[in-house]
């Protein structure tokens, strides 16, 4: 997912907050395992023949990877941030135990789907309904929930107090 984003951010020519958010948590995640982003990447990346991730690319269609499969695959299987985020409490060098207590749900996964939902409505919109008369409501519409879904974003995280710049 990092190297995905990286490629991103090349290919639009800059990093977005929401870019700079998930690499901060990714490499969290990294440290907190005692290991570093170099030891993880993979040189030689095995390609799946005909697996979705086949299927997407002879679509043209891999930007849909990370989120269309990989997220949830995340969610059905969880992985070691799951771990760490909402099971086990301690760090790599002290090692780790434990919490079986209850977390509060985040919305992050919410703001997520907003930001890749939003600009495909509105990329459909523009193509499917090029003239009807609706489409500037319903333009106007999404950017006010892309505006919402920004301010919400922004006050959940500096109530939570994270340490990255929103």
């Amino acid at each position: 997912m990092y190297d995905y984003i990286e490629e991103n951010i090349k290919r639009r020519g800059f990093e977005t907050d929401f870019d700079r958010r998930i690499k901060f948590s990714i490499l969290r995640a990294i440290e907190s395992s005692g290991r570093k982003l170099e030891e993880l990447k993979i040189s030689n990346k095995r390609r799946w023949g005909e697996s979705m991730y086949a299927k997407l690319e002879d679509l043209g269609l891999m930007d849909l990877f990370p989120t269309g499969w990989l997220m949830d695959s995340h969610a059905v299987h969880g992985n070691w941030q799951d771990l760490i985020s909402f099971h086990l409490k301690g760090d790599f060098k002290n090692g780790y135990v434990i919490d079986s207590g209850w977390h509060d749900p985040r919305p992050i996964m919410v703001f997520s789907i907003l930001i890749i939902g939003i600009p495909i409505l509105r990329e459909y919109v523009d193509t499917e309904f090029p003239k009807i008369t609706e489409k500037t409501k319903i333009v106007e519409m999404l950017s006010d929930l892309w505006e919402r879904n920004e301010k919400l974003m922004r006050l959940y995280l500096e109530f939570r107090g994270d340490c990255y710049e929103v």
